[in-house]
């Protein structure tokens, strides 16, 4: 099909009837920001110049927000020689002159400026791409700026045309009379003028936003949704007479300021306010002195003075652990003390003035409260969680500044390519220091300058690489635990000062800064040494987080090296904690798609190769992180945690623990976790037992639908048909003829084939006084209601033991249900864009008996549902045999390209019944993984399509084995970031 036609049909779709079959990319599409729909102007934006030939844009305004994504693909145009034309404006000043010397430093692309008249406006937002015969414009109401790409309410449309017809012409006449007019001229010959434009009118902005000084009326000032969510549930745990809590935030948040608000809820008369820096202690007076006013004095304790008689008292740990500084205190001095940065509060020190003081609350604050040593900071707060904030949950609520993201590699020495750790810590060349010094210019930061940290491995490291970029006329400085407390807030001070002769562009750390230092000036970071941990790479990146006047983003150079733990990097961003390899790698491949605000991420071809290499290495389920998992959930809560704690409480996935073969059912998963101390306390349950809960926990407690679970839970009940319709009702199902027949068959167990049938033998439930279920005629509800717990279950029941852990893995799994599927769009049980496993889907499909995986080979047709469905493996590997090495593809997203089973021709049966789907339909569910690797073998589900007709009979891969090649069109179009994911290459 060539573009007219491609063009016609698009416009069909989308103004006439959009039944008409079109390609999707061809079809007018609104564009706005949405990114829990995976949809932002942005990626629109960035695909369309991937892939074009020549560029023009006309934009009148432009800023550094809105190019500092795009600075990859704007590299790779350059390598690619893509011509570019970009016009904006002069119109009110707004258009950054930073914006347009980065854009004019390319050779590829001609900037320009349209010169406005007081009385004449220029509001244009128009991106052209000329993509071999087609024009590609995307108009409306987006500048390029960040706001607009990312997070505002934007209506943009986006077209195809081709260059004959007249709408093309029109667009491409007006903008090259735009851009030949008189008053449009090279951004070099108005620069000088502009820039002392743009500055007065920055300047006048900046006048009018200006905060007055401080007065008794700032007493006004109110809390983000954080600190308002804490405050309240502050309260609650005061109303019941709690003593202690903690509050865990990302950092940035503004846990400081949270703390101050709560003293001004609750009117404590006297306040202990503890830190471990006297910088943190000064900067914690100022926010209480701002929000409390002249109601509270605030004195320091530390730094040679001794303001001891304050209402509220700002003190290091060091200062107030002297002996001789803590007898001068009544216990009962403070009625309240705040802890800063808690999770340190098990050391020696902290617990020294612990013990000296008794207040009526202690509260404590950290991003990072989790420890790994045994001392728990949770029992400390009587495991009281007074709100917990993590990174995502942070930035939708815009308290964090934006980051951009660039995970890079290419680290090249002599023009050869680092592969190698060792290489990489310990190279201090002039090539490595070229790199570097390249990457941090070419991406940059927000702000007159930068003012930047690097994270490197070594003290010998730092030091030796801040001489190499001292050489070259950088101002750095390497610090490490070895400098006195002294020396670093004068770094720090000479890092975020004026510009003068003793600034610094950049502190060069170990390990000192990886938490409880707060420069929210920080606009650049630089991670240069291994992402060992995912703590402490969320500590590291929150270094650039705070927000700060005159900083609009943060940019992040993440320097990939070969180690072992990449994927912590996706995990981390992405808050992946469901161990799901695939649900990883679509965050390396679209992540920015899905990150809350106008925060970015990037991965080059390198890196994104190294992390997809160890996240295919990587074990999510091993017996190690499942016990640092369950461990760090037992600190939080100071008990055993229950099967249906880890969800509230955002811990690591419980179907991690059942994959594990080692852990089929959570007891199972506590007796090889505990002691033997802590073993005393669990019942000992029998193998019968033990089949069931590991039937039901590996089989069904996903909770990717209700039903099976419903059903175990009425079984729990001694008229279980009672309470059965009862629950049904409750979640309002009504069951199916077919749905009846697939639970008889599951829970009288004849519903597994193969090797499945073995699974758990003893675990049946049901049984019938004749027959088999299967072969109920008539109605399959009263059929199932007839039969009757087996003798097994009903000895298994007469343990409460065993009826509480089965009632428990029930609720868990119909939680999951409520709160992660219930609501989402579904065809019957199959959730749109949920993976599946061939059993899972065989099971939502209900198919009165399971598979066996291996006889699918691509697709099935069951006669008794009536369904065909098709599974794709969209990324082969290279060593599958030339009989099955499939080529199915998507021609766009609502077109598949499927080959059949080998050996087939187009009178073969398979075929013959797709053939004759007009005349006799039937429903084809796809399913689609793009890796793989993974031992789940989990197929995402993209909805039903049909053939569209085209049935070409063709050869394999090998050139002689028959074939025929399908083409079916998607009820629903591949969503962007999905399609993107399955298309793209991974390097």
């Amino acid at each position: 099909m060539n573009t007219r036609e491609r063009i016609l049909e698009g416009a069909q779709n989308g103004l006439l009837d959009a039944e008409i079959p079109a390609d999707p990319s061809f079809v007018p599409a609104l564009l706005y920001n949405d990114y829990h729909r995976g949809e932002k102007v942005f990626c629109s934006l960035e695909d369309e110049l991937r892939h074009c030939d020549s560029f023009c844009f006309s934009t009148a305004f432009i800023t550094l927000t809105g190019l500092e994504p795009l600075k990859p693909v704007l590299r790779e145009l350059q390598r690619r020689r893509v011509p570019g034309k970009i016009l904006t404006t002069n119109y009110l000043s707004f258009t950054q002159p930073e914006a347009l010397d980065f854009l004019a430093q390319f050779e590829t692309i001609d900037v320009r400026m349209f010169q406005c008249s007081e009385i004449e406006g220029f509001h244009t937002k128009g991106y052209l791409f000329f993509r071999n015969d087609e024009l590609r414009l995307i108009t409306g109401s987006s500048n390029l700026t960040a706001s607009a790409l990312f997070t505002s309410r934007e209506w943009n449309t986006r077209l195809v045309a081709a260059g004959a017809g007249s709408y093309a012409r029109e667009v491409l006449t007006q903008f090259d009379s735009l851009w030949k007019h008189m008053d449009s001229l090279p951004w070099q010959a108005v620069r000088q003028e502009y820039c002392i434009r743009y500055d007065l009118a920055r300047k006048q902005r900046e006048t009018a936003l200006e905060n007055p000084v401080f007065s008794p009326e700032q007493y006004a000032l109110q809390p983000n949704s954080m600190q308002t969510h804490f405050i309240r549930n502050l309260k609650h745990l005061m109303e019941h007479r709690q003593q202690r809590a903690l509050l865990v935030s990302a950092t940035g948040t503004g846990k400081t300021l949270a703390a101050v608000f709560a003293v001004r809820e609750f009117e404590p008369r006297t306040v202990l306010f503890l830190v471990h820096r006297e910088q943190i202690a000064r900067k914690a007076l100022d926010s209480f002195r701002m929000v409390l006013g002249n109601s509270r004095t605030c004195g320091l304790l530390g730094g040679g003075l001794r303001q001891t008689g304050a209402d509220c008292v700002f003190s290091t740990v060091q200062t107030l652990s002297r002996q001789a500084v803590l007898d001068s205190f009544s216990a009962d001095r403070f009625d309240w003390i705040i802890v800063d940065e808690v999770h340190r509060a098990a050391a020696a020190t902290y617990q020294r003035i612990f013990r000296h003081f008794h207040p009526r609350f202690l509260l404590g604050m950290s991003a990072t409260p989790a420890r790994t040593d045994g001392q728990s900071i949770f029992e400390l707060f009587d495991y009281n969680v007074a709100a917990d904030i993590g990174l995502r949950q942070a930035l939708e609520e815009d308290l964090l500044c934006p980051f951009h993201y660039f995970a890079l590699s290419g680290l090249e020495v002599s023009d050869t390519a680092l592969e190698d750790e060792t290489g990489f810590s310990l190279l201090t060349s002039d090539e490595r220091v070229r790199h570097i010094l390249e990457q941090a210019s070419y991406y940059g930061w927000s702000g007159d300058r930068v003012m930047g940290l690097m994270f490197v491995s070594t003290k010998a490291e730092a030091r030796r690489l801040s001489e190499k970029l001292n050489a070259r006329g950088l101002r750095t400085l390497a610090l490490s635990g070895e400098d006195s407390q002294e020396a670093r807030e004068k770094a720090i001070e000479r890092l975020t000062g004026n510009d003068g002769p003793a600034a610094l562009d950049y502190l060069i750390t170990v390990d000192i800064f990886n938490e409880g230092v707060d420069i929210p000036e920080v606009n650049q970071v630089l991670l240069l040494r291994p992402t060992q941990s995912a703590i402490v790479f969320t500590q590291q990146l929150g270094r650039g987080l705070r927000k700060s006047p005159g900083k609009e983003f943060v940019v992040v150079l993440d320097f990939i090296g070969l180690y072992k733990n990449n994927y912590l990097i996706p995990a981390a961003l992405g808050e992946c904690q469901t161990g799901n390899k695939d649900r990883l790698r679509r965050f390396v491949a679209q992540g920015t798609r899905e990150l809350p605000g106008a925060s970015t991420v990037y991965f080059d071809e390198v890196a994104r190769r190294r992390i997809f290499a160890s996240i295919d290495q990587a074990k999510m389920n091993s017996a190690k992180a499942l016990r640092e998992g369950f461990t760090l959930l037992m600190d939080r809560l100071g008990h055993i945690p229950a099967l249906t704690d880890y969800d509230p409480n955002h811990a690591m996935d419980p179907l991690l623990i059942f994959s594990n073969s080692a852990y089929p059912s959570y007891p199972d998963f506590l007796w090889k976790m505990l002691d033997r101390d802590q073993r005393k306390h669990l019942p000992v349950l029998t193998e019968t037992q033990l089949q069931f809960l590991r039937f039901v926990s590996t089989q069904w407690a996903d909770g990717r639908r209700p039903l099976e679970l419903l059903l175990v839970k009425a079984l729990l009940e001694p008229d279980w048909q009672t309470a059965f319709g009862r629950l049904l009702k409750d979640f309002d199902i009504r069951l199916t003829d077919q749905e009846a027949r697939c639970l008889m068959a599951e829970f009288t167990r004849t519903w597994l084939s193969g090797s499945g049938a073995d699974t758990c033998p003893d675990a049946v439930f049901l049984q019938g006084d004749t027959g088999s279920p299967s072969s109920v005629s008539g109605d399959a509800m009263t059929g199932l209601l007839a039969l009757h717990p087996s003798c097994q279950w009903e000895t298994a029941l007469k343990d409460p033991a065993f009826v509480t852990a089965m009632r428990e893995v029930t609720e868990f799994g119909l939680s999951r249900w409520t709160n992660r599927f219930a609501g989402r769009r579904r065809d019957g049980w199959l959730i749109l864009n949920e993976p599946y496993s061939y059993l899972q889907s065989f099971r939502m499909m209900d198919f009165p008996k399971a598979m066996v995986a291996q006889n699918v080979g691509g697709y099935c047709f069951d006669k008794d549902t009536r369904q065909f469905p098709v599974y794709i493996n969209y990324e082969k590997s290279d060593d599958i045999a030339d009989t099955i090495a499939y080529e199915d593809r998507f021609v766009n997203p609502s077109t598949l390209v499927a080959l059949s089973k080998s050996r087939r021709t187009l009178d073969s049966q398979d075929i013959r019944r797709l053939r004759d789907y007009a005349a006799h339909p039937f429903d084809i569910p796809l399913f689609v993984r793009r890796n793989t690797r993974d031992n789940l073998k989990e197929f995402i589900y993209l909805g039903k399509m049909h053939p569209t007709g085209r049935f070409d009979q063709t050869v394999m891969k090998d050139g002689k084995t028959s074939c025929v090649q399908i083409e079916y069109e998607l009820e629903h179009p591949v969503r962007p970031d999905l399609y993107e994911y399955f298309t793209q290459s991974e390097v």
